[in-house]
């Protein structure tokens, strides 16, 4: 986990940099920029140096887009499936907390 400083406070633990995101979803760290530049990733926080860090619902969502071209959806129907229901989203619950 990236342990970057951000002025006198420590970024999140989990918190990933680009490189490490690209690693953990087996891309290249240009595609992540391009899913971004394209609205497919939010925008990354940046560190006190510049550096792109991003959190669990980021690598979420990689992995949604990941498995979703997988399955032969275009990065079009992908957008639309992100804006319907993102990623980091909780089912619905019944009272016994089952998901409905």
């Amino acid at each position: 986990m990236a342990k970057v400083e951000s002025g006198d406070a420590r970024a999140p633990a989990r918190e990933l940099t680009i490189g490490k995101l690209a690693r953990r979803a087996r891309v290249a760290a240009s595609l992540l920029r391009y899913y971004e530049k394209e609205g497919l990733l939010p925008p990354a926080r940046r560190s006190a140096s510049g550096y792109r860090l991003y959190g669990p619902a980021a690598e979420k969502t990689l992995l949604f887009i990941n498995r979703a071209k997988q399955l032969g959806f275009s990065l079009e129907d992908i957008r639309r499936f992100l804006e319907v229901s993102p990623a980091d989203a909780t089912p619905p619950r019944d009272s016994r907390g089952e998901v409905t």
